[in-house]
């Protein structure tokens, strides 16, 4: 009679399940408790879905905002934004004759290494300057300074020094010192090698480097590193304010970015660390007769218990992580 109820009772239980009281799903027949799988199957409320997916967008968002900040931030300075005064020399034929020699260049005869992106030691540059504050251009002083390179880069400068860093095919090692007495008046805007009449002579423009770096500074080549920063405003501000807009994003970078990651960190870099690492480090510890997990049998009548010295605190118990 006991059972016949229990049976009755537990399938009361499991039809409620049916008509949507409870946990979603078939239940156990017997005892009427939900299966383990369909406590995935729980229904949502809609609102609390729409709001949790727009958390998670937010915080998609800033993180990308985060992440393009950083980029853009290294690639500003490998783009010289950190020097006063910058120069580009990538787009001449290399080597010049006593000037500069090209990225690729072989170490010359009895040289120990090759000097690879640099201007020659010594090679000296006219410095080339233009007004500012509304000043006229025939106030601007020309050809009065004469700035040498120097490729020393623990070489410090004097007090009375400017230095403009010369990128040679992406190389910052050379700079041209030259007196720095009217850079405030006239700051630098051209280094001119030879003469006019020289066949060799050539000029190079002299910007500051943050402006060279904010103009010119490209990640892979060819995406300025400025729209890098604005997209990555765009979805910070997004995140922050409108996050329901980044949602479809959110739902397309969950599903086929970090989906397929997750399945190489799971499959393919725990199997390489496995096979790899701790492989190699059980068949060492076999060859030692090593039994960390203890699962040699012991000889008649030992106990498996480990003895303790010291009974552990039982508030550890309570931090589990």
């Amino acid at each position: 009679m006991t059972t016949t109820e229990h049976v009755s009772a537990a399938d009361a239980f499991v039809s409620s399940y049916k008509e949507g009281a409870g946990i979603p799903g078939t239940g156990n027949t017997v005892t009427g408790a939900a299966m383990h799988r369909d406590l995935y199957r729980q229904s949502e409320d809609p609102a609390a879905v729409r709001k949790r997916d727009a958390g998670q967008a937010r915080v998609l968002g800033l993180g990308f905002m985060v992440f393009f900040a950083i980029l853009s931030c290294i690639s500003f300075w490998i783009n010289g934004a950190l020097y006063p005064y910058v120069a580009v020399l990538s787009d001449l034929e290399l080597p010049i004759e006593g000037v500069a020699y090209p990225a690729e260049d072989e170490p010359a005869e009895g040289a120990e290494e090759a000097q690879e992106g640099r201007l020659h030691e010594g090679a000296e540059f006219v410095v080339g300057y233009a007004p500012v504050d509304g000043r006229e251009q025939s106030a601007a002083p020309t050809g009065v300074s004469l700035g040498k390179v120097v490729n020393d880069p623990d070489r410090e400068l004097e007090a009375d020094e400017l230095a403009v860093h010369v990128s040679v095919n992406k190389d910052w090692t050379s700079r041209v010192i030259f007196p720095g007495n009217l850079a405030k008046e006239f700051p630098p805007t051209t280094l001119t090698y030879g003469s006019s009449e020289n066949p060799e002579g050539f000029q190079l423009l002299v910007l500051p480097g943050r402006q060279h770096a904010w103009k010119n500074a490209k990640l892979m080549g060819f995406m300025p590193t400025r729209c890098l920063l604005y997209l990555g405003l765009v979805m910070g501000a997004l995140g922050l304010i409108v996050p329901a807009l980044l949602v479809p994003f959110y739902k397309v970078w969950m599903r086929y970015v970090t989906a397929p990651l997750g399945f190489v960190n799971t499959r393919i870099i725990l199997g390489i660390v496995f096979f790899l690492v701790l492989t190699p480090m059980a068949l060492i510890a076999r060859v030692f007769g090593k039994d960390r997990l203890r699962r040699a049998p012991l000889p008649k009548g030992e106990s498996y218990w480990v003895p303790r010295e010291q009974q552990r605190d039982h508030r550890h118990f309570e931090k589990g992580f």
